[in-house]
Formats: C-alpha cells, structure tokens, sequence
C-alpha cells in the first residue's frame, strides 16, 4: 500500500476560473461540467461558480478532483447568456482562465452568428454612425446560434453591428 505522501503525488485536479463578456464579469451562475476516466470509469461532474466562499474555497473558481485522471476528456461551460464552449483533452494539474466568447461574431462575406439562449428572438441591427440602427432580421434561436447575412456587407461603408434579444 501506497504511503499518503506518495498517494498525494498522483491526485490530479483542475480549477476553473470563468470571465464573462456577455454574461457578468466574475462568471457567476456559469455550469462548469468535466467528464475525466478516473479509476477506470467514466465520470460527469459539474460545479457552478457562486461568488460564495464555502469551507475556505473561492466560489468563483470551478475546483474539480480528479483522482488518477492526467487529462479531462470534456470541459464545458454553460454561461448564464446561453452560450456554451466546448473543449476537448485537457491537462490536468493547472488553473484554467475561460473568457466567455462574443454574442456576435462577424465571419466573411457578412456572415454575422450571434450566440444566445436557446428559443428566445434574436434582432440584428446594423448602422454606420452609431446614432441610426436599422434590422437586417429576426431570427429565433433554436440550437444556440442563429446566423445572418448582411446584404450590404461589400459596399465599401465600414458598418458595425448589434444583437438584441426580443420578447
């Protein structure tokens, strides 16, 4: 039988520190989830960052024990806007600092995604000063990520861009 010295040796963990974007800044109310083999079995755990200090512990980070586990087979993270990132094979042994991606991204050729909750409308809105906002659409979101084009988007005119959610 192994001594507790050397026992501590192969105890693997990860801690997770989340910071919203699009969500509140410190992450709260985001469900970290980490699925890791730990002896031998496949294991789901999920911890939700609460901005409350429990037993000593920081409730902003997601601390997760992991056993013999050297590496995590998912991380995900559900933020409190409805988005969700998935990461795959994660090393264990470290802290991890997640930033919650944009709820709107432009791609190429006006391609605009917009991240947000499932089954909610979302507008998008263009303007070119900042002042006048015009709808290019509403769209609602049925798998997390509703995507739009923007008929205008070659034109020459440097245009940005908005995501509202609708009642």
């Amino acid at each position: 039988m192994l001594s507790l010295p050397q026992q501590r040796q192969h105890q693997c963990w990860l801690k997770v520190k989340c910071v919203g974007t699009v969500s509140n800044r410190s992450g709260i109310g985001a469900k970290v989830r980490i699925k890791a083999n730990i002896q031998g079995k496949e294991m789901w755990q999920m911890r939700e960052i609460s901005g409350n200090a429990n037993g000593g512990q920081n409730g902003l980070l997601a601390h997760f024990g992991l056993g013999d586990a050297a590496h995590i087979d998912v991380l995900r993270i559900e933020w409190p806007s409805g988005i969700v990132q998935e990461f795959a094979n994660v090393d264990a042994r470290q802290q991890l600092t997640v930033t919650e991606p944009s709820r709107i991204q432009m791609g190429s050729s006006g391609v605009i995604q917009v991240r947000g909750r499932r089954g909610l409308a979302d507008s998008v809105e263009v303007t070119e000063d900042f002042k006048t906002w015009t709808p290019l659409g509403s769209l609602t979101n049925s798998n997390g990520i509703v995507t739009i084009v923007d008929p205008n988007f070659a034109s020459g005119v440097r245009r940005f861009y908005r995501a509202v959610e609708t009642k």
